[in-house]
């Protein structure tokens, strides 16, 4: 058997396995990305009336959402953190 004839035999069995993991990173990252669009979504549609159940949903899933390790994802979570610090933070005593 020639170095030819096994690379063949190893791009035959190697190229689905590298494909489906592939297409499999592709879709996880897709569906990370659509889960991060929802909540920006959620809360634009929603900032008008800030204790409306979807609003409050979209702000609790910011932590799930955006707690990876890229520069913007810090950035949202110190945006979070600082706007979470104001809401507790505000005098709440009835007039």
């Amino acid at each position: 058997m020639t170095i030819a004839n096994s690379l063949t035999v190893l791009a035959i069995f190697l190229g689905p396995l590298v494909a489906v993991q592939l297409t499999r990173f592709l879709d996880e990252r897709r569906e990370g990305r659509d889960r991060r669009l929802s909540v920006f979504k959620a809360l634009m549609a929603t900032r008008a009336s800030g204790l409306s159940p979807t609003h409050i949903e979209a702000l609790n899933r910011i932590d799930l959402e955006f707690h990876g390790q890229s520069r913007k994802d810090k950035e949202i979570i110190a945006a979070w953190n600082a706007y979470l610090d104001y809401l507790n933070n505000v005098d709440n005593t009835p007039i």
